[in-house]
């Protein structure tokens, strides 16, 4: 049993509402951050059996 259930299905990310980010450490003294501006994805989620 799972906190909420989420129903079968696949589910497309929406860009327009949605952000990709990542930060690095570089020699341990200071932090690199980037984003994507371009990208997608898909979450395909299936019954327990």
């Amino acid at each position: 049993m799972t906190p909420f259930d989420i129903p079968a299905g696949t589910w497309q990310l929406d860009p327009a509402h949605s952000s990709v980010t990542f930060s690095v450490r570089h020699m341990m003294v200071s932090k690199v951050r980037g984003r994507f501006d371009s990208f997608s994805a898909e979450i395909v989620t299936a019954d327990d059996a």
